[in-house]
Formats: C-alpha cells, structure tokens, sequence
C-alpha cells in the first residue's frame, strides 16, 4: 500500500521555502535540485552536492504518524543531503530526520543515527520512500527515542533513492552516510539537533555503523560518536561467500553484493557465475527489484550459481577485506549484539568479528542472545541498547568484555 505524504518544504535553516518544491509521493520522485533519481528516487543535483558533505540540500516535513502512530504528534522530515562517494565524487542521499516536539529549554538534543537493514540496491528500495518500510525499521525504536529526547536520524544510504546503484557493504560509503545525515539534521532549525551522537544499526545496517564508528574522528570531527550499537552485523563477506553460498536464506544477499561490487569496483561477474544464473541477475538488475525478489529468486539456486566462488579470487578477496570492519581501533566502545539462533547473519560470524574488535584494542561488550533469531536479537534487545545509549550520553564507563 503507498501513501501520499503531506508535507512542508523548509530550507536548511528552517526560515522559508524552498524554490520548486513539490508533492512527494511514494510511487514517484520529490523534486530536490534537478536531476533524475529513477523510480521512486529522491531527486537530486546529479552530482552537483551543495558547499560538502553534511550540506542539507532540501527537508519536507511528513505526517510522522506514517511512520509509527505513537509519534503522531512529534516531528518528521524527509531530508536530501551532501555526501561524497569513495572516489571523491559530490553526491547527495536521501534519509529521514525525526525530533520530539516538545520545545528545547536548555542544550541541543542529542542523536541517535540509525542504519537500516538490507532493503536492496535501487531506487525503489529506499526506506524513506515508502512508509511501510519506515515502520518495519523504525515502528519499534522511534517512540521510545523520542520519548527519550533524542534526534532520531535514518539514512537511505548512497543510491538508494537518489542516482546509482547503492553499494552495498561497501563500508566507508555506508559510514558516510550514516554520518553526513547527523550534520544535515543540524540544519533544520526545529529539530535542535545537537553534536553528540550514538549509532545504531541492524544486520547490513550493523556493518554500517562499524564503518560510521571507525572513520567519524577523520570524516565528521566535529560529531562526537559516543558510542556504536551493532546488531547481528554482517562483516566477514569471504567468509560467508566462502561458506554459505547454496543457503537459501543467503543467496539473494551473495547477488546483491556481488552486482554492487561490480558497480562501484568494475569487478567481473562472468568469472564468478552460470550464465543461466547471471542472466537471472541482471533481470532482477534491470527490474530493480529491492531484497525480497532476490531472496525469492535465489531460494532453490544450488551453490548460488557460482561457478567459481569470489572468495577463491584475488581481485575480489582484495575488497571483502578492506569492507570488513574492525581493522582499526575505534575510539568509542561498542555494544556488540547477536542472536544465538541467527540463520542470516550467524553467530560464528559475529564471533569472528568480536575477536578481530579485541586485536585491535576496540572496547567492545559482546552479548550472545540465546534462542533468538536475526530480528528477534534486535527487536527484544530495545530497552538494553536504550539504556546502553542513555548511559553513553551521561558519561558513563561502558563494559568491556575482551579477554585481558
């Protein structure tokens, strides 16, 4: 079901209107600056991304009762943004921005940024496009935040809703984005939106907010992370390539990363894949389908298609290693969260990751869910990372639970 969003357009400093705003709805594009976003896409500048990063390029005000119902009465913004691309190239993303509305009597509120889960690599795969999908990301956690006091703020991610295919887990353009949309916030003058943030994020949305956390001190310094929650993130793509490929609950994620890093990369998918399969894919490709067509699509599909695993190849092991996190020591603790029962992103994968965390001196608390499933781990693991969060704000230690 898709809705018409009712909304005020604002300029970046929240004082008048912006030139050519127009209805958005969620079959087709909002126009931005010019450009073309595709189906479904947020309009942008095609390239042309305001004065740098974090530039708020446009804001509409929406019915924040299509998101949650709860928070009918707050405030809710759908945002283009300024982003850059890896390879330097200006670019705009698209996302939502939240705030309570209650008036603010002393300092700017703080901000929970929020990575989302896969949704797909396309333009109608972009949360902020249709409600539906901004409940299931954001329904359980936005009242309480909220409520809470915080900004909440949701990026799309690169080319979702806005030119390109979204590279998806590539980590830096991920963290750009999960960034850049806390500097936009600041931008709209009734969000009093302040400096000091906490990240959150779900499965690809996890990977994102790892990469949010290890390059925020060079990317946005004047952002203050505080902290980094992921859930059941993905992270050692090699392997999990290497292992899972002919799961049939991951084989549609193995193709969309296989076609993102094709995009950004220029690896070459006809070395990796059956031609009966790869013609599979870039129908998916050209119908733009968004996740849950590539998952149906790749159910039954014996080893993925795969006639050689681009875990085994040079070029291709080269990018899952330098797109999986934990490299580098972060420099604001972690609160690592999975659920034992986890088929999608499983436990001997997060534990992989938390010894790699350790290595490297990141303060991470690792807390293994027992019995619970990729999206029960997050859903049932709300009121920890809540006050996880409130803690971090207030300046507390946070556990750590490397091995000494």
């Amino acid at each position: 079901m898709r809705y018409v969003f009712g909304f005020l357009c604002v300029c970046a400093l929240g004082v008048m209107p912006l030139v050519g705003c127009s209805e958005t709805t969620g079959d087709g594009g909002s126009s931005g600056s010019g450009g073309s976003a595709g189906t479904g896409g947020m309009a942008g500048t095609g390239g042309s991304a305001g004065s740098g990063p974090g530039t708020l390029v446009s804001a509409e005000e929406i019915d924040p009762s299509l998101i949650d119902p709860s928070i009918a009465d707050d405030k809710a913004w759908r945002v283009l943004y300024a982003s850059e691309a890896i390879d330097g190239t200006p670019i705009e993303v698209s996302g939502m921005v939240m705030a309570p509305s209650e008036p603010v009597t002393d300092s700017a509120r703080d901000v929970v940024t929020f990575a989302h889960g896969t949704t797909g690599i396309f333009d109608p795969c972009a949360p902020s496009v249709d409600p539906e999908d901004l409940t299931y990301f954001l329904g359980l956690i936005v009242g309480s935040l909220l409520d809470a006091g915080y900004v909440v703020v949701a990026t799309d991610y690169e080319g979702l809703g806005t030119p390109g295919i979204h590279p998806y887990h590539v980590g830096v353009s991920e963290g750009r984005g999960v960034l850049d949309i806390v500097r936009a916030a600041r931008q709209i003058e009734e969000a009093h939106s302040g400096t000091r943030a906490v990240v959150w994020g779900l499965s690809q949305g996890g990977h994102a907010a790892l990469f949010a956390g290890e390059i925020a001190p060079d990317w946005a310094p004047e952002i203050e992370v505080l902290g980094v929650i992921p859930t059941a993130p993905s992270s050692d793509l090699a392997s999990v390539v290497q292992e899972l490929a002919g799961d049939p609950e991951v084989n549609g994620y193995i193709w969309e990363v296989t076609l993102a890093y094709e995009a950004v990369y220029g690896l070459d998918l006809e070395e990796v894949y059956e031609a009966e399969v790869l013609g599979t894919i870039r129908q998916l490709a050209d119908d733009e389908g968004c996740n849950g067509a590539f998952l149906e699509a790749g159910m039954d599909v014996e080893n993925a298609g795969l006639v050689t695993n681009p875990a085994d190849l040079p070029a291709w092991q080269e990018r899952f290693a330098e797109n999986f996190p934990g490299g580098v020591q972060s420099e604001m603790p972690i609160l690592l969260l999975q659920g034992s029962a986890d088929t999608v992103v499983p436990q001997w994968e997060t534990d992989i990751l938390f010894d790699r965390l350790c290595e490297t001196g990141s303060q991470t608390d690792y807390r293994v869910l027992e019995g619970l499933n990729h999206v029960l781990a997050f859903n049932l693991s709300i009121p920890t990372q809540l006050e996880w969060t409130a803690a971090r704000f207030a300046g507390e230690t946070a556990s750590d639970t490397c091995p000494n």
